[in-house]
């Protein structure tokens, strides 16, 4: 993870109806000449070096540094890659990417390189023909990606598919920083004005969000807190179902067989937790139509929030303007709290680093695409996450320290963006090891040190790190997702009348409907066949 990122974005899988006409345009499209036999001449060194890949367009870019498409850090990588990368602009967010990624197809200009963190969502490219093989490119035409591969064989697991074939490329993470997904903070010097402890379990959580309610603790004289906050929805794979062990969208070994999170006994008690928040009055009651979740950013970065759930991004980006309306205000980390069921982590991350990037099966010159790998391996990731030496980073205390971190803010931290393969192998107690000079920095550098070491203090549980990737497998759990928001969101609003009980009995019935009993035993044959390779 770049040191200087503010924050990392998180994916949820949440597939758009177009998906599958989008699919199915890529499946119907012809494949490339393979590799011409040795000895003969290359007809790939005959094409110009141009490849396109797609970027989501998070809106992070200053005005004068440019657009998504071009500025200084596209520049950089046209002029030492030795290819032309053209970069589509891409909605932020997965379901609009995929309605945008289904028009380019459809008009056959879809990206060369498709590049995405979510793997299920890639998965059913490969099934659907979209992606062709890229085994025979790398070991052809790489050198610095093929040396990747061979000294780090656990990557196979994560790129290649059921038929044997490796049809993404990755790289393996490697060191701490960054393997935060979902995170608690919540303001300490709450906590002190109004003499609470850090809170341990989910009851002593709502009770101090009911202290936060009710007793004043920023000191206007009004009852005007909401003392939950999130940049996330409470729904589909929330941090509240990773404290409740019962994560909606992975797959969990119960009595020794495979059961999908939303169908767990557990799942009942997540779903009344939030009804709790609720009906008691400490998450804002129009939540669920905060879709972008401005009115949670606003509460805040205002100081009108006091306990913060979701990805760490917004916080840490945020701080500056937090600490401007309320200069008093201490952060800190809150470790998961237990439930009658333990003790269970924050969603963490495992495996791959990051994005995977895929071969378009109409690319024109799949020899230029694997140099652009080659390029990030070699020098390219480690650039677009620390800058230029000396310009943006120097080294000290063996890792890269900013220059100016104001300067990085608008120049360095979107190039992130354009990072195809990089593992950050750093720490997050690195962050300390060089003090920023900027004070409002530093203290984000701080909070992140301190975030790493208390969150990750919590193992997550994680059953299942590489899911098979059949269409008909995909195909289900991508139609049962759709249906757990609406379900969790009925049960939150509609009192006695539906009760979070009836919502779980009903998700059961819905994935029985949708054929999940196919993928139940399809799972229990995969875990079989893992646990038996050990």
């Amino acid at each position: 993870m770049n040191k200087k990122a503010l924050g990392r974005r998180t994916i949820r899988l949440t597939l758009s109806g177009g998906l599958a006409a989008a699919l199915l345009l890529a499946g119907c499209t012809k494949s490339n000449p393979a590799p011409s036999a040795e000895g003969s001449s290359d007809p790939y060194d005959k094409l110009p070096k141009i490849v396109s890949v797609n970027a989501r367009d998070n809106g992070n870019i200053a005005s004068e540094e440019g657009n998504i498409e071009e500025n200084r850090w596209t520049k950089w990588i046209n002029e030492n890659s030795g290819v032309q990368v053209k970069w589509i602009a891409t909605p932020p967010t997965l379901g609009p990417l995929i309605q945008k990624l289904n028009t380019l197809v459809a008009a056959g200009e879809g990206p060369d390189l498709f590049v995405e963190a979510n793997r299920p969502f890639l998965s059913t490219l490969v099934d659907n023909g979209a992606l062709q093989p890229i085994d025979s490119y790398i070991d052809k035409y790489s050198t610095s990606y093929k040396k990747y591969l061979a000294e780090h064989p656990e990557l196979k697991e994560w790129v290649t598919f059921d038929d044997g074939k490796m049809y993404l490329a990755g790289v393996m993470r490697a060191g701490t920083s960054g393997t935060i997904v979902h995170a608690g903070f919540i303001r300490q010097d709450w906590l002190d004005k109004l003499g609470l402890k850090m809170p341990t379990t989910a009851d002593e959580l709502l009770e101090v969000a009911k202290a936060f309610k009710e007793r004043d603790p920023d000191g206007n004289g009004k009852a005007d807190t909401v003392p939950f906050s999130f940049n996330i929805p409470l729904g589909l794979g929330s941090p509240i179902q990773g404290i409740f062990d019962t994560m909606a969208d992975k797959w969990h070994v119960e009595n020794g067989k495979p059961t999908y999170g939303a169908l767990t006994e557990r799942f009942a008690d997540s779903i009344a937790f939030n009804k709790r928040m609720y009906e008691e009055g400490l998450i804002d009651k129009e939540y669920l139509t905060d879709k972008n979740f401005e009115r949670q950013k606003q509460l805040w970065v205002t100081g009108k929030s006091g306990i913060f759930l979701g990805t760490t991004g917004d916080i840490y980006n945020s701080y500056k303007d937090l600490k401007k309306n309320a200069p008093t205000a201490k952060l800190a980390p809150i470790a998961p709290v237990s439930t009658k069921y333990g003790k269970n982590g924050y969603n963490q991350g495992v495996g791959l680093a990051g994005n995977m990037v895929g071969f378009n099966k109409q690319m024109k010159n799949p020899k230029a695409a694997v140099q652009v790998l080659d390029f990030m391996i070699d020098k390219g990731g480690f650039t677009l996450a620390n800058g230029l030496e000396n310009v943006h980073y120097k080294i000290s205390n063996g890792v890269p320290a900013p220059v100016d971190p104001q300067k990085n803010a608008k120049e360095l931290n979107y190039a992130a963006t354009y990072n195809l393969l990089y593992n950050d192998k750093g720490s997050y107690e690195d962050l300390l090891k060089n003090p920023n000079p900027d004070p409002i920095f530093r203290e984000i550098d701080e909070l992140r040190a301190q975030a790493g070491k208390v969150i990750l203090s919590v193992p997550f549980r994680r059953d299942f790190a590489v899911l098979p990737s059949t269409q008909e497998f995909n195909q289900t759990m991508t139609a049962f997702n759709a249906l757990v928001d609406p379900a969790i969101a009925k049960a939150v609003v509609s009192g006695a009348a539906y009760t979070p009980q009836m919502a779980a009995e009903d998700l059961k019935k819905e994935w029985k409907r949708l054929g999940g009993d196919k993928d139940d035993q399809l799972m229990n044959d995969y875990y079989q066949k893992k646990k038996n390779a050990k």
